[in-house]
């Protein structure tokens, strides 16, 4: 491609610690050791000296080559890479700048950033960069192929960089809801079919599917607080941030599976029927909402008419 064809973008990677010196991480993206002065001089206009200062800090940018014609603008693939990144471990990383360096253009200042969670390690090794690069290319065809998946993709995104607990948690919770919901036979019972739906997809071991399908219910439940104009009786400052650190992870869970299994990644994409069909496959599927059902040890279903 040619520079008339390209538009080049550099982003300094704050927070990143990082051994290397340049890795691709998919068409058009490298993370790369550069030298400064020629991005903060082309810049230097409206740039402040504290923005200088802060941007000769930094070891490592994210550099991208979008061409012309991309179905993702540069904004998107950014917040890709730092959701991918954020989808295999909490992490110090933030981009606060982007620079168009070809043409010549704007620096954009970027005041939506993911928020830092308790314990996120600032060490990147190459092995994770290896799974970032596989995540990104999943989050990469689910944001251009399926808007389905792009919304809720946006909104988990939404859901890190709220700087309000209650923001944060309902667009994480209808990020899950725009990832799993289907509708059919139980369609009534909205936590109780996404519980299910999330276990089913999710997977996690026999011994803890009970635990994750009630959890899932009460965070769920926290959601309808916040929606239904309870949420001020939760005065507990603490308790309303360790809960949204655990729907965090649970929507975390979610991604994570999406990136590792194709199955999961189309159950995504995927219309109503399909959803149903691997819920059915994987006996996760609420088939009557006259029944209350719930889920044993071994991952089969009892059901209780009534109650």
């Amino acid at each position: 491609m040619t520079t008339e064809t390209v538009k080049k973008f550099v982003a300094p990677l704050f927070g990143f610690d990082w051994q290397g010196t340049e890795v691709q991480l998919i068409d058009g993206l490298w993370i790369r050791s550069l030298a400064h002065e020629p991005i903060l001089e082309q810049h230097g206009n409206v740039l402040s000296d504290w923005d200088v200062t802060h941007c000769k800090r930094v070891n490592h940018w994210l550099c991208l080559e979008l061409p012309r014609n991309s179905a993702l603008g540069e904004a998107e693939i950014r917040n890709l890479f730092l959701l991918a990144l954020w989808t295999h471990k909490p992490t110090q990383t933030l981009l606060a700048y982007c620079f168009q360096t070809e043409p010549a253009g704007k620096v954009t200042r970027l005041l939506d950033r993911v928020t830092r969670e308790p314990g996120a390690d600032s060490e990147v090794t190459d092995e994770d960069l290896k799974i970032v690069a596989s995540y990104l290319l999943v989050l990469k065809a689910l944001a251009t192929d399926s808007p389905r998946a792009k919304a809720s993709l946006l909104l988990t995104l939404h859901g890190r960089t709220a700087h309000s607990w209650q923001v944060a948690f309902v667009c994480l919770a209808a990020a899950m809801e725009s990832a799993l919901t289907y509708f059919g036979k139980g369609e009534g019972q909205i936590t109780e079919r996404l519980a299910r739906a999330y276990v089913a997809i999710v997977n996690p071991s026999i011994e803890k599917r009970k635990e994750v399908h009630a959890e899932f219910k009460r965070l769920y439940g926290v959601r309808s607080k916040i929606v239904h104009e309870a949420a001020y009786r939760r005065e507990d400052s603490q308790e309303n941030l360790d809960d949204l650190v655990k729907l965090t992870d649970l929507i975390r869970d979610l991604w994570k599976a999406a990136c590792s299994n194709d199955e999961i990644r189309q159950y995504i994409e995927g219309k109503n029927s399909f959803r149903q069909g691997v819920l059915q496959k994987r006996k996760g599927l609420l088939e009557n909402p006259d029944r209350h059902c719930c889920l044993v040890s071994n991952g089969e279903v009892q059901t209780k008419v009534g109650g």
